[in-house]
């Protein structure tokens, strides 16, 4: 078993780490031009991630719905998008449409 005192360290450690980062973006956000390069790159940047996290739910699940088939989780993204177009790009809109469909999907038994 670790040292409490450890893992209190470690725990300041990861704090600290966050800290930095999310000052950093405090002090930098009120100088970056919403219309300019840079905010574009950062923006392309985290719409890259997420979509690389909704595929790798879908194409690679872990945990509780690793069992179901791909065809749900597929269905319940579309729908998620679709919710999101019509919401005028809603993210709140299109989460809960998607999140919603699967549980349609898992409470039917598919």
């Amino acid at each position: 078993m670790a040292e409490p005192v450890g893992l209190w360290a470690l725990l300041a450690l990861a704090v600290l780490a966050t800290f930095v980062w999310r000052l950093a973006g405090v002090v930098l956000a009120g100088r970056i031009a919403e219309e300019g390069p840079l905010f574009a790159w950062i923006a392309a940047i985290a719409y890259a991630m997420v979509a690389g996290l909704m595929a790798r739910v879908i194409l690679m699940p872990r945990g509780d719905i690793a069992w179901e088939t791909i065809w749900p989780r597929a269905v319940a993204l579309a729908v998620g998008f679709v919710v999101w177009r019509i919401a005028g790009k809603r993210v709140a809109w299109g989460l809960a449409g998607g999140v919603g469909a699967f549980a349609l999907f898992v409470l039917a038994g598919y």
